[in-house]
This record gives C-alpha cells, sequence and structure tokens, in this order.
C-alpha cells in the first residue's frame, strides 16, 4: 500500500513538473476545505454539505451549480471558496423550486471567498449556482463549498 501511494505522489508530481499547471488547485483547496471544516466543528457547527468541483471560463458562462434541501426551522451558513490566484470575484446565486420552476432568490458576491448565513423563507430545495470571473490567462479553478448548521 505504502508503495502503491508513493508511486501515485511520484506520478502526481511529474506532471505537475511537466507544466500541467491548470490542475494546481485541487491539493490547495482540498486543504482549504479540511481546514475550514475543522474549524466549523471546534464551533459545534455541523458540515451537512461538502462540495469541491471545477469551474472553467468555457463552462456555461463559468458556473456550476447543486441543489440542497433547507428547512425553514435551520439557520444554515454557506462558504463558498475559490482560488484568488486564478479568479477576481465569486457570485453565488440561490433559486428556490417552486412548482416544478427555479425561483430566483438572492445574489452573494466576493473575492475568492463568500460565507453567509441563510435562512431559508420556505422548506424546499434550493439550487446554488457559483460563477467566478476568472484573471487574465486564467480558465480553470477548483472551488469548495460548504453549508453548515448548529448542532
Amino acid at each position: 500500500m505504502r508503495h502503491l501511494l508513493l508511486g501515485l505522489l511520484l506520478l502526481l508530481g511529474s506532471g505537475l513538473a511537466f507544466g500541467q499547471r491548470k490542475f494546481s488547485s485541487m491539493t490547495p483547496m482540498i486543504t482549504l476545505l479540511d481546514t475550514k471544516t475543522k474549524a466549523l466543528e471546534k464551533k459545534d457547527r455541523y458540515v451537512v454539505k461538502s462540495l469541491l468541483d471545477v469551474l472553467q471560463r468555457d463552462m456555461s458562462d463559468a458556473r456550476n451549480s447543486t441543489t440542497h434541501f433547507f428547512s425553514k426551522s435551520e439557520l444554515s451558513n454557506i462558504i463558498v471558496l475559490g482560488d484568488p490566484e486564478k479568479i477576481s470575484a465569486l457570485q453565488l446565486r440561490l433559486y428556490q423550486l417552486k412548482n416544478d420552476t427555479w425561483s430566483f432568490v438572492r445574489t452573494y458576491s466576493g473575492n475568492s471567498e463568500i460565507n453567509t448565513a441563510f435562512s431559508a423563507a420556505e422548506s424546499a430545495f434550493y439550487k446554488l449556482e457559483v460563477m467566478a470571473t476568472f484573471r487574465t490567462g486564467q480558465n480553470y479553478t477548483h472551488f469548495g463549498l460548504l453549508i453548515d448548521q448548529e448542532q
């Protein structure tokens, strides 16, 4: 097992050494999500959703979405993290599912991090759409999303 892990690390390291830098935001984002999750848990927060995904400049205006069920009675915190070396701005748009249609709720903005409290007006599925403005010369980045609540 140790040899397999060592081989994998060497393979990944050699890819980065040969200029495949467009994937270099993955490891820092995993570390950042881990650090944020541990900090939240120390504050007796419960992470109910953790997501690591990609944004690409040519991917529907650099947007990516996921859904989550929010209960009316729960106050949640939504955190979106981006790579400040690759993006200059983040935006989070929330939509509520009503009668099989996504209805716009609200937009949140930030540079490379959005950290906001959210209280659903009614219990329902919500779509969280993450968008980025890329820095010049950048076309690809990872982002992280965490949703936490009190335990």
